[in-house]
């Protein structure tokens, strides 16, 4: 197996968000995965959700009423072993802010068995400063 490439899983993970291809989303994580986020327990009551498909329906869930959702992409953090941050800007219906993902690889199948949403503080101009 060849290395894994982090900013190739970033890049096709954002493809599909932006197409709204939660199959595809879902595919990038592995049958067991556990998720964490704030908005998981907004959705779902809970702040984890355990399993791909449990992902997906909360996925569905959570952005199937929106008008708006666009990320994109900013920088990827990969440690060289199995963790990786994904950098973006996301644009929800009205709210736009940055926010990472912080995925576990499980590089031998090259998905993620671990997740986590962090949301930054909402962008209220155009420009998005970012540290040099």
């Amino acid at each position: 197996m060849g290395e894994f490439d982090a900013e190739g899983f970033a890049r096709a993970w954002v493809r599909d968000w932006n197409a709204r291809d939660l199959e595809a989303v879902a595919g990038h994580f592995t049958e067991d995965a556990q998720f964490f986020s704030p908005r998981a327990e907004e959705v779902t009551g809970s702040p984890v959700v355990q399993g791909r498909d449990a992902l997906r329906a909360y996925w569905q869930a959570g952005t199937g009423h929106l008008d708006r959702l666009q990320f994109t992409l900013d920088h990827v953090v990969w440690d060289g072993v199995e963790r990786l941050a994904i950098v973006y800007k996301s644009e929800v219906g009205e709210r736009r802010r940055r926010a990472v993902e912080l995925l576990v690889i499980d590089v031998a199948s090259g998905r993620a068995r671990y997740g986590e949403a962090m949301y930054g503080a909402e962008l209220r101009s155009t420009g998005m400063a970012r540290p040099g």
